[in-house]
């Protein structure tokens, strides 16, 4: 849009799937809003969700429902998350261990390398225009995508 068109959008919109922190992180670097649902992939287990660990920025550490701290210990460029983990003895004598844990070495959380990114798109869905924003899209391009599916067999799309 931007090269093609010599436009300049101020927002971009779209579902959960446009929801990536790659996408998030290209759109707010070039000055657009990305208005974008944002998937909660800590509901796909029965373990506490990453959103219940509290994130300390001054220390660079996440602290735990229960109080216990996760420091950081590593970083994975390829996945570009930071790797924060409590010790092993601190979560095996934990009495709420089964609801946040499996593993024998400690509760690992990962935070993606644009996760200040994540956080201002977070903050647009509070706001009226993010709102109106994600109505029009209901009104506006679903309806032609359903067309598209059901009466011309146009099951995907490139743009």
């Amino acid at each position: 849009v931007c090269s093609k068109w010599k436009l300049q959008p101020r927002i971009a919109v779209g579902d959960a799937k446009y929801g990536t922190f790659q996408n998030i992180a290209g759109l707010e670097d070039a000055g657009i809003k990305a208005f974008v649902s944002i998937p909660d992939l800590g509901k796909r287990t029965q373990f506490y969700s990453s959103n219940e660990f509290e994130y300390d920025a001054e220390k660079d550490q996440y602290t735990c429902p229960q109080g216990k701290i996760l420091p950081l210990v590593s970083c994975r460029k390829s996945e570009e998350v930071f790797v924060y983990r409590a010790k092993a003895e601190v979560c095996n004598a934990c009495l709420t261990k089964a609801e946040c844990t499996n593993s024998k070495s400690g509760r690992y959380i990962f935070r993606s390398f644009h996760q200040v990114y994540v956080e201002r798109v977070r903050e647009y869905h509070q706001t009226e225009d993010y709102q109106k924003a994600m109505r029009k899209r209901g009104y506006w391009v679903e309806p032609l995508f359903g067309e598209a599916k059901d009466f011309h067999r146009l099951r995907r799309f490139r743009l």
